[in-house]
């Protein structure tokens, strides 16, 4: 066992299980045959002092497993590219060593802030669904069908929302004593893509406008989550100001994803809302 080994190596070492609620490999997905961190790691499960939420879920939505009381809820991202690191993570405010970064993860106190999150719809495994006959499903229709695709009858790849409730003790607005912050971003270039009514995030147009924008306002982190929106708005960026003030206050239109299939998260609900928000931005 991983667990084992990290362990005997060091005594400090800091184990934690990712993409937990993942169908096919996560520790609670849905195939892991797993409905406790004391069943996945037995003797050793003491030394699970975190958890990472992944795309597909929360900190809100770990809060209400019982199974997870006194562990640190932590979210990071893969490292599939450039691009994909640090889309989410972890907050901590510390010393810069690995003592006491790995201790504020342990000890699940002060010095560790939050996370950054994407909204866990967007995540690839949020809904119930069959991608191949585009099928979703929420929990409740999952059950009406029996847990089988209506166009092919093969069993449907239950995903993060459905499992979470089946082992969920408390109710969705339950939040801990020691809750940390949990905060939303949509990457800055997907933002830029919206503006532009754009589908492509990587284009070179967005690509030059995500760099004028940093050289403008400073990092994306910053310009996400604290850049004030009239300072945005006085760097000419109007609309961005006005998408900034959007994601902020959670008011966005979330495409939950499905069986693989990435969910879509945007400012707007259609061209004709932006065009319009547009317009009365030009008219100020």
């Amino acid at each position: 066992m991983l667990l084992r080994h990290a362990l005997e190596s060091s005594p400090d070492a800091l184990y934690i299980p990712a993409h937990i609620w993942t169908p096919w490999f996560g520790m609670f997905g849905s195939k892991s045959g797993f409905d406790s961190i004391e069943e996945a790691f037995e003797e050793l499960a003491p030394e699970i002092k975190a958890i990472e939420t992944g795309l597909s879920s929360d900190p809100h939505m770990n809060w209400r497993v019982a199974n997870l009381d006194g562990r640190a809820v932590t979210s990071h991202s893969d490292a599939h590219s450039p691009q994909k690191l640090g889309r989410e993570a972890t907050v901590v405010k510390s010393n810069l060593s690995y003592n006491d970064i790995i201790g504020a993860i342990k000890q699940n106190d002060e010095r560790l802030l939050g996370t950054i999150e994407f909204f866990p719809e967007e995540g690839k495994y949020h809904m119930d669904g069959h991608s191949a006959c585009n099928i979703r499903f929420t929990p409740q229709q999952t059950a009406e069908h029996n847990g089988l695709c209506p166009k092919c009858a093969k069993p449907l790849v239950v995903g993060v929302h459905n499992r979470l409730e089946s082992l969920a003790s408390r109710p969705e607005a339950h939040r801990p004593q020691n809750a940390k912050k949990v905060e939303y971003i949509i990457p800055l270039a997907e933002i830029l893509a919206e503006l532009n009514g754009t589908k492509s995030s990587n284009g070179k147009v967005v690509t030059n406008q995500f760099h004028d924008v940093i050289r403008r306002l400073g990092d994306e982190f910053s310009l996400l989550r604290s850049v004030h929106p009239d300072q945005i708005h006085a760097a000419g960026l109007p609309l961005l100001a006005h998408a900034i003030t959007k994601l902020r206050a959670g008011d966005v239109v979330r495409d939950p994803g499905y069986d693989g299939i990435f969910g879509t998260i945007k400012v707007f609900k259609n061209p004709e809302d932006r065009a319009a928000v547009t317009n009365q931005l030009s008219l100020l």
